[in-house]
Formats: structure tokens, C-alpha cells, sequence
């Protein structure tokens, strides 16, 4: 957790976190790196943050909640539930696709090793699995979208991005979106 609420030097390590991890130097994210990219020692570094891991954790919470936030507002946007996903849908992409930080964060980092931020993606999961499948019940429009389509419509959309974003094509994320509309007709059988 961060030395306190809206530290701008917080704020400036998360961004240096996701700087790193767009570049691709995941293994190079210490608060040695850290402190390099913002002009502090090591000890300045640690006044903020214990270990760059920490760091890591919160810069993950953020961009998550940040794109929670996203999604729920294209929701609010949308007339339907078919169209509240598509804004969501193209807004993420191209978020990703101008922030390979985050996109690496997003879709790679959480799929390696580290338990905790496996953690946390797993609670960011679960809250778009909730809140979708709300969405969809709330406005009634077609029978009612399972929590097992929701979770697979997911779970593909998700491999989807991951594996362009494994790949390299970060900025080409916009184009993933027809294979995301062909999944989304796959697993919501209420789809036109």
C-alpha cells in the first residue's frame, strides 16, 4: 500500500512500474529500476514502497479499478446490454493498445507466477462476472445470460487479448475486436 492517499511519488513509481513492464523489462522491475525512473535512492523508494512487488500490486489495483470504472460507465452508455459490452469492449482495447504498461499488467503479468497478483486478477474477475451478468438481468431484454456463458465469454475474451498481447501486438489490439464479437456470439446464445 502506498505511503498515503494520492502521494504524487506513489503515483509516479506506479507509472514507472507500468513504463517498465511496457518495455517488456518485467524482470528488470526492482526499486532500484524504480527509483532510477523517478530520481530517488533506494531508501527515498522504500519510504513509499517495502518492495517493488508492493508496487507492482497497487499499480495492478489501480489500472483495474480504472477500467472497472470504464466498463461500468460504458455500460450506463449503452441503450442495451449487447450495446453497453460493445462500448466496454472497444474501450478496453483501445486503452490497452495505447498503454502497453497496462496491457502487459493486465493480460501477462497475471498469468505468471506470483500468487498474489494472481490473487487480485482473480477478484477483478469475479467482479466482471458479477456485474455482467447483473447487467444482463437488470435489463431483461433475452432470457437470462448464465454465469457460465458469462464466465467462458469471458475466459475466451481474455485468452484472446493475452495471447496478442504475449505476441507483441499491443497496438494492434483494436483488430482482436472482430474475433471478441464472433466469441461473444459463441457464448450468448441471446446474441442477434
Amino acid at each position: 500500500m502506498p505511503c498515503k492517499p494520492a502521494c504524487s511519488t506513489c503515483q509516479r513509481l506506479r507509472d514507472s512500474t507500468l513504463d517498465i513492464l511496457g518495455a517488456g523489462a518485467t524482470e528488470a522491475l526492482s526499486l532500484a529500476a524504480l527509483g532510477a525512473r523517478v530520481g530517488l535512492t533506494l531508501e527515498e523508494v522504500e519510504d513509499h514502497y517495502p518492495t517493488a512487488a508492493g508496487c507492482l500490486y497497487d499499480t495492478y489495483d489501480q489500472v483495474s479499478a480504472d477500467v472497472l470504472l470504464g466498463m461500468a460507465d460504458a455500460f450506463a452508455q449503452g441503450a442495451t446490454w449487447e450495446q453497453g459490452f460493445h462500448l466496454a469492449r472497444r474501450r478496453l482495447l483501445e486503452r490497452m493498445a495505447a498503454n502497453p504498461g497496462e496491457a502487459r499488467l493486465c493480460f501477462v503479468e497475471v498469468l505468471r507466477g506470483d500468487d498474489e497478483l494472481r490473487r487480485r486478477r482473480g477478484l477483478t474477475r469475479q467482479w466482471i462476472l458479477r456485474f455482467l451478468v447483473k447487467e444482463h438481468e437488470r435489463r431483461r431484454e433475452h432470457e437470462a445470460l448464465g454465469e457460465l456463458q458469462v464466465e467462458m465469454l469471458i475466459g475466451a475474451g481474455f485468452a484472446a487479448i493475452s495471447n496478442a498481447v504475449a505476441h507483441g501486438d499491443v497496438a494492434q489490439l483494436p483488430t482482436v475486436e472482430p474475433t471478441l464479437v464472433h466469441l461473444a456470439r459463441v457464448f450468448d446464445r441471446t446474441a442477434s
